[in-house]
């Protein structure tokens, strides 16, 4: 079961590794569908290029949207890493874990 203010993650890419989180702001009566909003996350290590990141909770960027619960996981179209900061409205389709807590891997070195 889903609950408000949970964090999920996912990541994507083909030569590098991209990561976005988002957070659960509310879960509809009848559990199937939760509204989202994207959060911003901050690289641990790695100098920007590759290392670790971590998703800082309750720091929001750009508008709500909706998911579906399918088992343990999120799915649908949400606004990715590049274009959440200026609102474009350009998506992608994901699924998303739970976030556990732990520094997440990244790389954008193409």
């Amino acid at each position: 079961m889903v609950a408000i203010g949970e964090v999920y993650e996912t990541s994507w890419g083909y030569d590098m590794t991209h990561n976005d989180f988002l957070q659960v702001v509310a879960v509809s009566k009848t559990g199937k569908t939760v509204t989202c909003k994207m959060i911003k996350s901050k690289k641990l290590t790695g100098g920007g290029y590759t290392g670790e990141e971590i998703a800082l909770p309750n720091e929001f960027v750009g508008n709500e949207f909706r998911m579906s619960v399918k088992e343990d996981r999120l799915r649908g179209q949400y606004p990715y890493c590049a274009h959440v900061i200026d609102n474009d409205s350009s998506k992608r389709m994901g699924s998303f874990k739970l976030w556990d807590g732990k520094a997440t891997y990244y790389n954008t070195v193409d």
